[in-house]
């Protein structure tokens, strides 16, 4: 996955105040990121011209919480032995449903 996450994907990491000051600006993409952003932590996947295509939210799609880490109360989580490697499979069913190879 990581192979084909870095041959067909541009993987970038931006602070709210970074991306709302693109989308300011008239980026397409940024403006894109900023409808759909949610804290703590959003994956948003854009195709090539821009467009949105789908997002991941850790407070509903990858609400599994490492039992080392602090329950969150923004949302229900679970707290399974196995949280990252469910998480990892809601992102890989994600990424094939969407982005078929």
């Amino acid at each position: 996955m990581i192979q084909r996450l870095n041959e067909q994907f541009v993987c970038t990491t931006l602070t709210y105040p970074e991306v709302w000051q693109l989308s300011e600006q008239g980026s397409k993409l940024a403006r894109q990121v900023v409808q759909r952003w949610s804290i703590p932590l959003v994956l948003v996947f854009l195709n090539p011209e821009s467009d949105f295509v789908f997002r991941l939210s850790s407070l509903s799609e990858l609400n599994e919480v490492h039992p080392e880490t602090t329950r969150r109360t923004e949302a229900p989580q679970k707290r399974g032995t196995d949280a990252d490697a469910n998480n990892m499979r809601v992102f890989f069913e994600h990424v094939d449903k969407y982005f078929p190879r």
